[in-house]
Formats: C-alpha cells, sequence, structure tokens
C-alpha cells in the first residue's frame, strides 16, 4: 500500500480538461467564423451604400435647385480697395466703380492718464446717433469705469487702454456705428469727463471758408467778404463774428478811396424791405446849382455796417450794430436771409474804423458745440463712384446698389475699377470632379468585391495603409454577387448614354466633357482603364465649360416635358437609378438587414455553446477534481502506513 499512487494525474488534469474541451469547442469556432464572415459581408454592403450614396447626393447636386451652374461670383479689379460678394440671383454683368471714401466710426483718444485715474460719481450718457446708453457710475479707478460701460454700451462704445509709449497710457473711445450722422456725443456727467480727458473741446471751426479771417474797414470807405462757396438757405448755417467800432490803426487814413476798393455807393440809393437800388445820375437838362453844404458839428456816426449780398447780387442790410458797446459778437441766422455769398461792410462813420475778426460759418446741426481734439478717426459715410453716379452710404458693407451683391468697401482709390458678376466655373467644375471621384470610388468598391484580383488593390494609390488593410480582407468576399454585378453594369450604361435637351444640342455625351473610360488607349490595352473608371482631360472640360456653360448645365438636368420638373439627364439619371439602391429600406437595406438576422441568430447559437461548454468544462474539472481529491487521500493514507510500518520495523529492531 505504500507504493500505491497514481503517476501525473494530480498535476494534469487540467490539460485533460482543456484538450477534451478543444473538441467540443468545434461547432461554436465553427459558427464564431461563420458570424465574421457576416459581419465582413455586413460591412461591406455598408460601404457600398455608403460610396453610393455619395455618388447620388453628388449626381443631386448638379441638377438640383442648389446647383452649380447658377453660382455667382463677384471679380474685384482692385480686392485691396472693394471686394464683392454675389448671390445666386445676380444676373451677369460689368459695372465701373471706384470708392471715394470707406466709411467710419468716431474713435476719440484722450489725453494721457495716470494710473491711478479716479472717475467720479456720476451719470454718464454717451449718444451714437439715434442710440443712446447711459451708466450710473459709483465713482472709483478709471478701469472699473471702463469694464461698466463696455458692458452696459458694448452695442454702441467701446473704450480700451492704448499703451503710447512703454510708459504713458491714453484711453481710446471707439464708437461701434460707422456713419456720418452717428457721431460719439456726451451728455451728462460724461459731457465734462470728456472736455477735462482731452478727449473733445468747444466747436470753434468754420465750416465755409471765408476769403479773410479778420479786417479792418477804414473810416468812410466799404469793403467785401466773400464766402468760399454759396450759403444756401436749406443748409441752416449760423454766422458769428465779432466787430469792434474804435479808432482806426496808426497808417494814415485816405478818405479818398483807391481804385477798386470802394464796392458800394451809399449816396443816390434807397433800401425797401432788404433790396438796395442804386440810382443813376439824374439827366434832366437843368442847370445844376450849386447848394452849399452846412457844416455838421461833432463826427459822422452810422451804425448801419453789416449787409449779406444774395447770389444775384443783391444787398440785404442786417440789423444796425449797437452803439453803445465798442466790441460785440454777432450771431446772424443766414437761413432767414435766403442763399448769399458775401458779407459787406460800409462804414460811413467818420473818425472811426470797423474791425471784424474770428468769423465763423457753420451748422450747428451738422457740427455741434463739440468737436474731437484728438481723433483717429471721424464718423463719415462711404461714398461710392459707381458708373459716375456718387453713391453714399453709412456702412462699409453695401447690399443695395446692385441687386443679388452685397459690396464690400475697404480702402479709397483714386481711378476707376471693374466689378464683374459672372457664374462660378470652378464650383461648377468642382461639382463635376467630385461626381466623377464618387463614381470611381463605388466602381473600386464593387471591384475588390467581386474580383479576386491583388493587382486591383494596388492600382488604387489613393487609399490609406488602413484602407488598403480592409480591402486585402474583403477581395473577393462577394464574387459574382449579381447585385453588384448589375449595379456596376448600370452605371455604366448610364454614363454612356446620350442626353440630348434639344435636336440641336452640341452637349450630349459625357466624354464631350472630356470624361471617359479611355479604355481605347494607343500603346495597348490597360488593364486598369478596362475597369470602368472614369478620367477627366481638365483642359477640355475647363474650354467646355468656358463656352457652352448652359448646355452642360442642361446635359445633367432638364426638363423634358415642359412641367417645369427636372425629369432627365445624365445626372437625373445616375439619382434614379442609384436612389432604390440607397434609400431607406432599399436593396442594400434589404441585405443589411437580412444579414442582421443572420449575425443575431449566429450569436444566440455562439450563446449558447459557451452556455454549454461552460457547464461541460465546470463538470469535468469537477469530476477531476475529486479524482484529484480522492488520489490525494489515498497517497495520504499510504503514507501514514510507510510511516507506521517503518516504525514497527524500527522498534523491532531496537529490541
Amino acid at each position: 500500500m505504500s507504493d500505491l499512487s497514481i503517476p501525473g494525474v494530480n498535476s494534469t488534469y487540467e490539460k485533460l480538461v482543456e484538450a477534451l474541451m478543444k473538441k467540443e469547442r468545434i461547432p461554436r469556432d465553427r459558427e464564431a467564423e461563420k458570424l465574421e464572415h457576416l459581419k465582413l459581408e455586413d460591412d461591406s454592403w455598408r460601404q457600398v451604400n455608403k460610396f453610393s450614396l455619395e455618388v447620388r447626393n453628388a449626381a443631386r447636386d448638379l441638377y438640383s435647385f442648389n446647383n452649380p451652374f447658377v453660382e455667382k461670383i463677384a471679380e474685384s479689379s482692385n480686392e485691396r480697395s472693394f471686394t464683392a460678394t454675389a448671390s445666386r440671383g445676380a444676373k451677369d454683368q460689368n459695372v465701373k466703380l471706384n470708392i471715394v471714401q470707406v466709411a467710419e466710426a468716431d474713435k476719440f483718444l484722450s489725453t494721457e492718464i495716470n494710473k491711478d485715474l479716479q472717475i467720479p460719481k456720476g451719470k454718464y450718457t454717451f449718444k451714437i446717433g439715434e442710440k443712446s446708453v447711459s451708466v450710473n457710475w459709483k465713482g472709483g479707478k478709471y478701469k472699473g469705469f471702463i469694464d461698466l460701460v463696455n458692458s452696459k454700451a458694448k452695442e454702441i462704445l467701446n473704450i480700451s487702454e492704448i499703451k503710447i509709449t512703454p510708459d504713458t497710457k491714453s484711453l481710446l473711445f471707439s464708437s461701434n456705428i460707422t456713419g456720418a450722422k452717428n457721431r460719439l456725443e456726451f451728455a451728462d456727467d460724461a459731457l465734462p469727463f470728456a472736455i477735462e480727458m482731452g478727449l473733445i473741446k468747444k466747436n470753434d471751426t468754420s465750416a465755409i471758408k471765408t476769403s479773410v479771417s479778420s479786417i479792418e474797414t477804414k473810416p468812410e470807405t466799404s469793403q467785401k467778404i466773400d464766402f468760399s462757396e454759396a450759403v444756401r438757405a436749406k443748409g441752416q448755417y449760423v454766422m458769428e463774428l465779432t466787430v469792434s467800432i474804435k479808432e482806426p490803426s496808426k497808417e494814415v487814413v485816405q478818405k479818398k478811396e483807391e481804385p477798386g476798393e470802394k464796392i458800394y455807393e451809399q449816396i443816390g440809393s434807397i433800401a425797401y424791405r432788404g433790396i438796395v437800388v442804386q440810382n443813376e445820375p439824374s439827366n434832366d437838362g437843368l442847370e445844376k446849382t450849386k447848394m452849399e453844404t452846412n457844416k455838421v458839428s461833432g463826427p459822422k456816426v452810422d451804425m448801419n455796417i453789416l449787409a449779406l449780398e444774395s447770389t444775384r447780387g443783391v444787398l440785404i442790410p442786417l440789423p444796425p450794430l449797437s452803439e453803445n458797446a465798442e466790441t460785440q459778437t454777432i450771431t446772424i441766422p443766414l437761413a432767414e436771409y435766403g442763399d448769399v455769398k458775401a458779407l459787406a461792410i460800409n462804414n460811413n462813420n467818420s473818425d472811426k474804423a470797423v474791425f471784424i475778426e474770428n468769423i465763423k460759418i457753420f451748422d450747428p446741426k451738422a457740427a455741434g458745440d463739440y468737436i474731437p481734439v484728438n481723433p483717429v478717426s471721424t464718423a463719415q459715410d462711404a461714398i461710392i463712384n459707381f458708373e459716375g453716379i456718387q453713391i453714399k452710404r453709412e456702412k462699409n458693407d453695401i447690399d443695395d446698389l446692385i441687386p443679388g451683391v452685397t459690396l464690400h468697401a475697404h480702402e479709397s482709390s483714386e481711378k476707376q475699377e471693374k466689378l464683374t458678376i459672372k457664374p462660378d466655373v470652378e464650383a461648377v467644375k468642382n461639382a463635376i470632379i467630385e461626381l466623377v471621384a464618387k463614381y470611381n470610388r463605388v466602381f473600386a468598391q464593387i471591384n475588390i468585391l467581386t474580383q479576386n484580383k491583388p493587382e486591383i488593390i494596388e492600382e488604387l494609390t489613393y487609399l490609406s495603409e488602413a484602407e488598403i488593410e480592409d480591402a486585402q480582407k474583403k477581395l473577393g468576399l462577394m464574387y459574382a454577387d449579381s447585385t453588384l454585378i448589375t449595379l456596376k453594369s448600370n452605371l455604366r450604361q448610364t454614363i454612356n448614354t446620350a442626353y440630348k435637351p434639344a435636336n440641336d444640342s452640341k452637349i450630349f455625351m459625357l466624354a464631350q466633357l472630356g470624361i471617359s473610360t479611355k479604355s481605347d488607349s494607343s500603346g495597348g490595352i490597360d488593364m486598369s482603364r478596362l475597369r470602368g473608371y472614369l478620367e477627366i482631360d481638365e483642359k477640355k472640360l475647363d474650354e467646355v465649360l468656358k463656352n457652352n456653360m448652359e448646355e452642360v448645365k442642361l446635359f445633367f438636368g432638364f426638363d423634358s416635358d415642359g412641367d417645369i420638373l427636372i425629369d432627365s439627364g445624365l445626372a437625373h439619371a445616375m439619382y434614379e437609378y442609384i436612389n432604390p439602391y440607397t434609400q431607406r429600406g432599399g436593396i442594400f437595406g434589404i441585405k443589411t438587414d437580412s444579414l442582421k438576422l443572420k449575425m443575431d441568430s449566429s450569436q444566440k447559437r455562439i450563446e449558447n455553446y459557451d452556455k454549454k461548454l461552460a457547464e461541460k468544462e465546470l463538470a469535468l474539472k469537477k469530476k477531476y477534481g475529486i479524482m484529484d481529491g480522492t488520489l490525494k487521500s489515498l497517497q495520504k493514507q499510504s503514507q501514514t502506513m510507510k510511516n507506521f510500518t517503518d516504525s514497527l520495523k524500527k522498534s523491532n529492531k531496537d529490541e
């Protein structure tokens, strides 16, 4: 009993179980292989569906409402000055224009600021055109003020810090709205703040210039100040000037007027309702009687000094000056006096000169009371010289000048430039190339699946490494599949069919566009060209598109029965043929649905196999586990008996 043993059983029973289970797994492994083949087949059909769908969509894009044949492009001869975008509805045309000036917004730069600048508490109101924003500021450092204004007024205004030098900063107030009428204005507490920051100052500029800025009219003389342009009544202009009546300058006063100096004669004139009429010398034939002139005691005084000259040359007297004020500022609403072109000064005083200074003509509405001190840019309209007509717009993007075209003004140019609206030939070409590329891709996939020729894959130089590996797995997977062979044959027939919109159509075959299989090329037969791939002669395609765009459009899709619906043409035919394959519930859908059922059934069988195999393996392991336990028990008993025998032998020996 001591030598009782079963050599190797206790150490190798797991290998015995594994060996037994390997045989049991054969049906399961076969089912797993079948499932993998079904999955590969399913993936192949999905790929063919994907590539076919791309062909279908590319074909539809060539004749649908959004087809590229109606796309338009706008070409500028000077893109630095302007560009344009054209919609599908724009007409083909050439126009001449130049940008006189671009639209700009007000941008005012402040004086240098201290890093610790504090903005006092108050209500700060900013106006740009018809828009206005008020900000209630609690007071504090300028950075907090900037953040608050930018948050509240972001639609119309932005304030930013500008580093003038490495050590100095200024604040830039930028309007976000262009156009002459959209001027940046400050109100409430923002007005004194803007003045203090050097953003604006009191307006002392003249909108219309005068021939002189100051003038002295000596006693008993007349002078005229011309305006740079006629001031129209509808312009609502106002003239301001300072008048001083005092002793003449130290130069010798010549009572006799120099030639050409005297402009307005007062003797022999009469004024009625603002109109001065000069009398001609009398010619009554009577003997002239010399009359003694009574000597007037004291100097002559006459405050009727100023008058306006109308555009017709008529003098319009202005109200008399104050006799008591040596210096006085006068405001003259020119609009009340009609169209005028000059200011007349008639000094009939005998010993006083008239000094006129600080002459300014302005439009209070247009200019305002304040002007920018250091403007980076000022609000102005875009001005475009369009076919000889000057056009003004508030913005640089102008969409109401040419129907279907948006003009984008960038910078002014002196000479006229050309804007051309024409068909987008490149878009059409790209759409055709896209169709050809998608067509070739589906053909390549069909060739891979239905033929067991490695060279088919080698010819496709555009495939990635992953795509090559995938193609190798699927090579000949659906050898001689009738669905794929029929699809390939009918697609080839589709591209070789003539599509003639009219009897006199010049373009009715795809080859006329420079697109063909070129299987009949010289120099022998090229097997790759026999596989049905299309090739493009771009030079020929460019020429056809340039000269026969409309016919190319009709070739791809046209209405054959007059019902305003596209029902013929190459692209339409290709779409109609492929659509039954790719549509929901179509031929490819039926294929994948059927495969799904098979894959689900196979997966369930595998799961059942796995369950039974697990049970079988467990039973075997249990069985051999019991055997191993029994063996170990016997081995233990054998060892005990051996130890007992050895003990008896030793005891007998000792005795």
